[in-house]
This record gives C-alpha cells, structure tokens and sequence, in this order.
C-alpha cells in the first residue's frame, strides 16, 4: 500500500474517533450535580429552605427531587435553570431528603448524593410559598398561599405577583390573566362560583375598560367598564331576546341609548333605568 493511501486511511481513522468523541459529548447525559447542600433562611418575614449545588458544565435545567427517607421514593419537587432553589413547602419538625439531577439536551442525568434537612419545630411563617427564588426574592414561576387559604399560583417578578397567573380564592372565585402585585391587572378572565364569567381589562384588581359580563342566568354585557361597574358605551341583552344599546352609569341605563323588544323600538334619554324622554 502506497504512502498516500496510508495516509489517506490514518486520515479517516482519526476524523472518526473524532466524531465519535464529539458524538459522545453532545449526547451522552450530563454528570451528578456535587455539592448539594441545604440550609434555612430568612426571606420575607418567614423561614424556608434553600438547596443549593455546583453548576454542571453547560447543563439546561436542574431537577430537585425530594423523599421522606434517604433510600426513597424520590418525587420531583422542583425545575430550575438556577443552581438553588429556596421557599420549599416543608413540615416543621420533619426530616426530609434531597437529591439533584441536572438535564442537557433533554436527556437526564443520575442524581446527586441524597442531602437530609430537619425542619425545626417552631419557625417564623406567615404564608406558604412555593416556588424559585433569586437572593432572598421571589422569583419566575410558584404558588403563594395566603392566611386565609386562598391562593396566588403564577409569575413572580422581584419578589412581587406580577406576571400572568391564576387566583384563587375559597369563595368559589377563579381569575386566570396578568396581575400586577397579586390582583388582576391587565387582560384576564374571572369567573365565579355561580357561573358568571368576565372576559376584560381589569386595572388593580378591578374591571375597567372594554369587557364583556355573562350572567348565569343567560343575561350580558357588553361595553365599557370604570371602577368595577357598567359605566360608558355598552349593550345588555336580556335572557328573553330584549337589548338595550347605550350609554351606562354606574350599571343602570344612562344617557341616550335604544331598546329593543318584539313590541318595538324606544330611542330616547334615560336615568337610573327609566326612560326620561322619548325621541321621535
């Protein structure tokens, strides 16, 4: 064999194992995260755990899984892109067990050594938060729980419930749509327990702007809203095929407005309701 064939297969030969290597790199999964380490801390007026680990080389996301016994059964507790998570839900004079995972190109790697925490008997806690945070602030995606059970579970942003998010309330009311310091801010749907549904602008926690209102009971409405009631530009269109367009205040009938029902048509001024004067 010729000196340029040798060297055209010596060639080959190495540009394989290099592919190979490259190969092995991007796909096999990631390595165990070391370090993990667990501790509590004070954020917000309350006490939660912080877990932290050392970074893995070019790792996506991390998993954080956590068991009530260091052999397990482990269960996902948390997805970060982070190197710690604080804020997680525990109970006070509990031990619990931890491990980390990392994720590289959507394939997992083995788990971190198991880490323990005891959880003292007494801490300071004056709500439930559980979900990422970033020094010492709320931070991405979790779920608040006030004193009085009812829940905020969405985007946290510098430690605030700013971001799209879903509110729930023991009431029977649920709001899914963006909020501004945990109320409804923005564009959102409410709905509540007895099956009225709005679909709107809300500003600081109060319908204001165009939205439409869908009563139970087959009523709506349709229009402009100001401070949480009918007021501007709007039409109500009763559950027996009768409608009213106009003007609203407050959430009566207000101003020049029509109405419309299988005996005719009025046009005309009204208030509180009850029509004024009549227009020819």
């Amino acid at each position: 064999m010729g000196t340029g064939k040798k060297l055209l297969l010596a060639l080959v030969a190495v540009t394989l194992v290099g592919i190979c290597i490259v190969a092995l790199v991007l796909f096999l999964p990631p390595r165990a995260p070391d370090g993990i380490r667990s501790e509590l801390v004070h954020i917000c007026g309350s006490d939660h755990l912080r877990i932290e680990w050392d970074s893995v080389n070019r790792a996506d996301e991390y998993i954080v899984y956590q068991a009530d016994r260091s052999q397990g059964p482990y269960a996902e507790l948390s997805r970060t892109k982070d190197t710690f998570v604080e804020s997680l839900e525990y109970t006070t004079g509990n031990t619990a067990w931890y491990k980390v995972s990392a994720i590289k190109r959507d394939r997992e790697g083995k788990g971190s050594e198991p880490v323990h925490f005891t959880f003292p008997k007494e801490v300071r806690l004056n709500y439930r938060y559980v979900g990422n945070a970033r020094n010492g602030k709320r931070e991405g995606d979790g779920t608040y729980t006030y004193v009085n059970g009812d829940t905020y579970t969405g985007t946290f942003t510098d430690d605030e419930m700013t971001g799209m998010g879903m509110i729930e309330s023991i009431e029977g009311i649920t709001y899914v749509g963006w909020c501004q310091d945990g109320v409804p801010h923005g564009d959102g749907i409410i709905e509540w327990d007895s099956g009225d549904i709005y679909i709107g602008e809300f500003n600081l926690g109060k319908r204001h702007g165009e939205g439409t209102l869908t009563w139970d009971n087959g009523d709506m409405y349709l229009g402009q809203w100001k401070l949480d009631a009918m007021t501007g530009e709007g039409a109500y269109f009763w559950a027996d095929g009768t409608w009213y367009e106009g003007g609203f205040l407050d959430g009566e009938l207000y101003g020049q407005g029509t109405y419309y029902s299988d005996d005719g048509v009025l046009t005309g001024y009204w208030e509180n309701d009850e029509l004024i004067e009549v227009y020819d």
